[in-house]
């Protein structure tokens, strides 16, 4: 009788540790951690293992971009005669590695895109959405700056990411 509660015990912690996750991340002053607690945001080198088949995440983007990126995604708006600020927009979130998709609004649905976000005014370019609340008509470094630094997105970044397209 011993051995079935043995037998039970054993695999009922089993499947308690099955849906755990283990991170392994190094901190900025170089030393190397696990935890089964996600890392902080200025974690570098973020490897996540699963139990379930060991999956190794080896993502070079930083484990606070992505989960900003997950939480808060950026929709810049651009245009086809917005040349030098739609570019300065760019590197800008480029600089602090932020994914973003653009939206070039050459159609009208495009357009209309666009005006169910910002309102009925004339569009304004380059314009950007951080998330369902955060939304900016023009560039402006501050503005845009205290929007990605309240969704989460690091001051620094390292690695600069293209965008992606996207359709409203």
């Amino acid at each position: 009788m011993k051995t079935v509660w043995l037998l039970i015990l054993l695999v009922v912690a089993g499947a308690a540790f099955a849906d755990g996750k283990t991170w392994r991340w190094q901190s900025p002053d170089g030393v190397v951690h696990y935890s089964d607690k996600p890392p902080p945001p200025d974690a570098r080198n973020v490897q996540e293992f699963s139990p379930s088949g060991n999956v190794i995440d080896n993502d070079p983007t930083s484990y606070a971009v992505r989960k900003a990126a997950a939480d808060h995604p950026v929709t810049l708006f651009t245009s086809p005669n917005c040349a030098d600020d739609c570019k300065v927009a760019r590197e800008y979130l480029a600089s602090r590695s932020v994914p973003f998709s653009e939206l070039l609004m050459n159609k009208e649905d495009d357009l209309a895109g666009y005006r169910k976000i910002f309102g009925p005014e004339e569009a304004m370019v380059p314009s950007i959405t951080v998330g369902n609340t955060q939304k900016s008509k023009g560039f402006e470094r501050g503005q845009w700056k205290r929007m990605l630094d309240l969704a989460g997105y690091p001051a620094v970044g390292g690695r600069v990411l293209a965008p992606t397209t996207a359709r409203p």
